[in-house]
């Protein structure tokens, strides 16, 4: 009697440590229920430089791609999850064929589950708040970068308007 306690009490808590080990892994569904009970009734959206979709011409067709990216990678998963809606600046050489009137695109492509919100820049914009404050002033200041970040009034005055 003793020895089929012993094994009951053994198989019990080897039950609960599985249950317990499964119910930490996260799942989109746990996600989604999270979001839903920390932001009740709020949209997610995300900013960004890089798209998570990219529309590119490859001969006479038009293809998604998913640009390299550690933010893309990061939270992509969150939105397909969650839903929500992401605005970064197009880069693809055919995002422009494949948005709505509202500049809208529904993503991923094959599943789609949150929208893509592009914006349409010009190089001079681009080369100012990219390429002089985010990459030279932004970026070494977040990543304790040892490089001094340098920023300058001029990266921002062709978005002045």
């Amino acid at each position: 009697m003793a020895r089929s306690l012993a094994e009951a009490r053994a198989a019990a808590e080897e039950e609960a440590r599985l249950r317990q080990a499964s119910e930490s892994l996260w799942t989109a569904k746990r996600l989604k229920e999270q979001v839903r009970q920390k932001l009740p009734g709020r949209a997610l959206l995300v900013i960004s430089n890089r798209e998570p979709y990219q529309h590119v011409r490859q001969g006479s067709q038009i293809i998604s791609i998913v640009p390299p990216s550690g933010l893309v990678t990061a939270l992509e998963p969150l939105l397909r999850a969650c839903g929500g809606t992401w605005i970064a600046q197009a880069n693809g050489n055919a995002d422009r064929d494949v948005v709505d009137n509202k500049d809208h695109i529904q993503v991923p492509p094959q599943d789609p589950a949150y929208t893509l919100r592009r914006l349409w820049i010009s190089r001079e914009e681009e080369k100012g708040f990219y390429y002089g404050f985010s990459n030279e002033g932004l970026w070494p200041l977040c990543h304790i970068a040892h490089t001094r970040p340098i920023f300058r009034p001029e990266d921002w005055l062709p978005i002045r308007r």
